[in-house]
């Protein structure tokens, strides 16, 4: 019986040190996966201004910068749908889109790859109008970290909560 009362202290030193080890490693593990999210979410954020936010003055550099972003198969759509005749299309028609985002959610990440659903209050002015058009569109984008930060390898445009189905309205 002496030796507990002589190493009980020692053995309970022993055990605090290795559970406040454990919290510790387990809250730092935490604080990355949070931080992780929050990358995300602003390189995410980041992208929406830039896919939403054209300037008929700035159409090329606007272009420019939503090609940057692209790899996989939205780097093949950005191509296509960020081109010179796409440009020459916002320039002639003096065309602005301004951006707003409402929601933003990180769905997913894992292992490099992550999945964010935004809700995007847009506007569109352009010569051909005499008032702009208002719009919500909600986006799933699915996004990949490589060596030069976060890209997007997909972009969906979902229908709007209310947007009857082509044909029907």
């Amino acid at each position: 019986m002496k030796w507990i009362g002589r190493y009980l202290p020692w053995f309970l030193l022993v055990l605090a040190l290795v559970a406040a080890a454990t919290f510790g490693t387990l809250w730092q593990q935490s604080r990355s996966e949070e931080n992780a999210e929050d990358e995300l979410r602003a390189q995410a954020t980041e992208f929406i201004d830039d896919l939403t936010s054209i300037s008929a003055d700035t159409a090329e550099a606007d272009a420019e910068a939503i090609k940057e972003w692209a790899v996989g198969d939205f780097g093949d759509e950005a191509e296509v749908f960020y081109g010179q005749e796409a440009i020459d299309a916002v320039v002639e028609a003096e065309a602005t889109t301004e951006g707003e985002i409402e929601e933003l959610f990180v769905q997913s990440l894992a292992d490099g790859e992550g999945s964010v659903f935004a809700v995007v209050n847009y506007t569109v002015t352009n010569a051909g109008t005499e008032e702009p058009k208002t719009d919500t569109v909600r986006l799933s984008i699915e996004m990949i970290e490589s060596e030069a930060g976060w890209k997007v390898n997909s972009v969906r445009l979902l229908e709007s909560p209310g947007t009857p189905p082509e044909g029907l309205g």
